[in-house]
């Protein structure tokens, strides 16, 4: 995936397993005085299902729209190791 079949017109880096089922991007804008990121991962692992009862197997999905330099370089680096806990408690304690 590119950036304009991700519909990013910011530049973005994208890393891809397996297209639609385990990639991760970051893409970076201006807020103001500081460069923030925006990013989406997506691997497969435990996911809730019947309204969080239980688990089953399928595709994670995380994202976060506001992460710092360090914290979008940590989700590539995570996310390329297939690291996929860790990243998981980053995309969780992203402020």
């Amino acid at each position: 995936m590119d950036a304009d079949r991700l519909r990013k017109c910011s530049p973005t880096l994208s890393v891809i397993y397996e297209e639609n089922e385990e990639f991760a991007w970051v893409s970076v804008y201006n807020s103001g005085s500081e460069l923030r990121f925006v990013s989406e991962a997506h691997f497969p692992g435990e996911v809730s299902s019947w309204f969080g009862f239980s688990k089953k197997m399928g595709t994670v999905s995380l994202s976060h729209d506001a992460l710092s330099y360090d914290q979008a370089k940590e989700v590539i680096t995570l996310f390329s190791a297939k690291e996929y806990e860790a990243l998981k408690s980053l995309y969780e304690s992203a402020s």
